[in-house]
């Protein structure tokens, strides 16, 4: 079969076609996502859809070029972000994204929306969950009249391509709106009557992988999954081993099997039944953008011309070395979801260090040893794995950020040969659902990785 899977993410949006026969990947494409949508507010982040969603079915023309059939569709994106439709299905206002600031900001009382809302549901709420937005919108009265329901971008898009007129949400999407009953599967209606959110307006949530419908030309449509789940199906061939994923944002990954209780980590529903443990950094690749950005600026103070190579620039200075002198950069930028005010720091500073390269080495081993503390708190079982599989192109155009994470995690670090983890991993999962008695493990033998083809 002919597999295409979509990935409507936060910078990118990017797509690739799988022949599961042959286990080859016969074509991907990225493009950037430039819907972003300029806001008086500065804690404000939205993006189009219908921009997206344009950008998603000109990908399944592409892709139908590349091949005389086209059997099915499978689609990921960025989570925990909400839009609004109306009755209809119509979209009725921006995709507010993961990004978006507002439930940080201060409600009542001293205390920020987020605040408020984790201590009346007695779920862990963060900025950017969907609940938190809906909250906000809802107590300030922003809501878009015609508004019926709400769904994660990648759940419209699979609704548009299909036609329907409701979302359908599998349970990873569901679960990173928040108020989410891992148990049951559902939302906990109970926390959400506690605020004000009645179960008409809800999307219906499957915990099952399932087809939601087909294009009007018949090509069948899965239901979206979120993207750290699809990441990890497109990363991993095997086993439970780590993911680590440095894109936009960080993360850390492992398969779960047993429902996990009493941890600091994010547990999120899989697909079979399944779970991730996950720990996810705010900050990630961007903290490297943001010391990139620190020297274009000092170009232009200088009044010098601006260089499109000033990651370049920055990979040479690292080859370097910098002694055992180092700058000690924590690269909470962001905060973090459970401490939103937390604020990164350098340390060490000395007379013999404060030079670029040695911000640029401090910024790149601060994202690792983010990472490395969420692997620290993994239960012992988990961190045993053989390898880790680093994904995401922070990791793989930096050859200097895959050494650190070698020497950090003590473990060897497999790239992927693909780019696309998150598209691909949608394929898979779509392909194990279209082909009955086909496993999705045996469809992730597709994935290869640089440093060693035949590692399990």
């Amino acid at each position: 079969m002919n597999i295409i899977g979509l990935d409507a993410g936060t910078t990118t949006i990017s797509g690739v076609l799988i022949d599961t026969a042959q286990l080859k990947l016969l074509g991907s494409k990225t493009i950037p996502n430039t819907s972003h949508l300029k806001s008086s507010q500065p804690w404000e982040n939205l993006q189009q859809p219908e921009w997206i969603w344009e950008e998603c079915r000109q990908l399944l023309h592409y892709f139908s070029g590349l091949c005389p059939v086209v059997d099915g569709i499978g689609i990921t994106g960025q989570m925990h972000g909400i839009l609004y439709l109306d009755q209809d299905g119509r979209v009725v206002s921006p995709l507010t994204t993961w990004q978006d600031e507002r439930g940080n900001q201060v409600y009542e009382n001293d205390q920020s929306y987020c605040e408020t809302l984790q201590a009346a549901t007695g779920y862990p709420m963060a900025t950017g969950y969907g609940f938190t937005t809906h909250f906000f919108n809802v107590l300030n009265r922003v809501i878009p009249p015609h508004a019926a329901s709400f769904c994660t971008i990648a759940d419209y898009i699979a609704m548009r391509f299909c036609e329907n007129r409701e979302p359908i949400i599998h349970a990873s999407n569901a679960a990173s709106f928040g108020c989410f009953d891992l148990r049951s599967g559902k939302f906990d209606q109970g926390a959400l009557d506690k605020i004000g959110i009645p179960a008409s307006f809800l999307p219906l949530v499957v915990s099952h992988e399932i087809k939601i419908g087909n294009t009007p030309n018949g090509i069948p449509v899965c239901v979206a999954i979120g993207d750290n789940q699809a990441s990890y199906i497109g990363s991993v061939n095997s086993g439970n081993n780590l993911l680590v994923n440095i894109g936009t944002s960080s993360q850390i990954s492992v398969m779960r099997d047993d429902l996990i209780e009493n941890t600091s980590m994010e547990v999120r529903p899989f697909v079979g039944g399944t779970y991730l443990l996950a720990g996810p950094g705010l900050c990630g690749g961007s903290a490297y953008q943001l010391v990139r950005d620190f020297f274009a600026e000092i170009l232009a103070l200088c009044g010098m011309p601006q260089s499109e190579d000033l990651y370049l620039m920055m990979d040479e200075a690292l080859k370097k070395g910098f002694g055992e002198n180092e700058l000690v950069i924590d690269t909470r930028f962001r905060g973090t979801r459970k401490t939103p005010g937390l604020r990164g720091s350098i340390q060490n500073i000395g007379m013999d260090n404060f030079t670029p390269g040695h911000l640029i080495s401090g910024v790149l081993k601060g994202i690792c040893n983010e990472l490395k503390a969420f692997h620290d708190e993994l239960p012992e079982d988990a961190r045993n794995s053989r390898y880790v599989i680093g994904s995401g192109n922070a990791i793989r155009k930096n050859p200097s950020l895959h050494r650190m994470l070698e020497n950090v995690f003590a473990k060897k670090v497999l790239i992927p040969r693909h780019a696309e983890e998150a598209s691909l991993g949608a394929a898979i999962l779509a392909a194990s659902i279209i082909e009955s008695g086909r496993s999705m493990a045996d469809i992730q033998q597709i994935i290869k990785y640089e440093q060693d083809a035949d590692a399990r």
